[in-house]
């Protein structure tokens, strides 16, 4: 999502807007089909790298957008800096990004959201 960050700076919000569009109409052809999987699974989780991509880089990458879109740019900007300063150097894990994530989200926000993209299906 970095990067999407990135091309908003340098080519303007139409630009990513036209990216996030494209990527939603592709995730809504694979959302409620037997593809439609947790973003959280383990690689071999999946069937196929199609299904893999599909989930962990689409729906992966939206969850990212609705948090971008929910924090605003500023919290957002904040809440990368603080998992980077806490994990640089290290492994990180699932708990370490949401720790990074509640300094800037209240928690019921992103329990929302990280049941409409990370972890539904169940």
């Amino acid at each position: 999502f970095s990067t999407y960050l990135w091309m908003l700076d340098e080519n303007g919000e139409e630009t990513f807007q036209n990216v996030i569009s494209a990527y939603q109409s592709r995730y809504d052809q694979t959302k409620g089909t037997a593809d439609d999987k947790r973003v959280d699974l383990p690689t071999a989780g999946y069937a196929s790298a199609q299904q893999y991509s599909r989930n962990v880089y689409l729906k992966g990458m939206l969850f990212f957008n609705a948090l971008y879109e929910k924090m605003g740019d500023k919290k957002f900007n904040q809440f990368l800096q603080a998992y980077f300063k806490a994990n640089r150097y290290g492994i990180a894990h699932p708990a370490d990004l949401l720790k990074a994530l509640e300094t800037q989200i209240d928690r019921q926000t992103l329990t929302t959201l990280l049941k409409e993209w990370i972890t539904t299906p169940e």
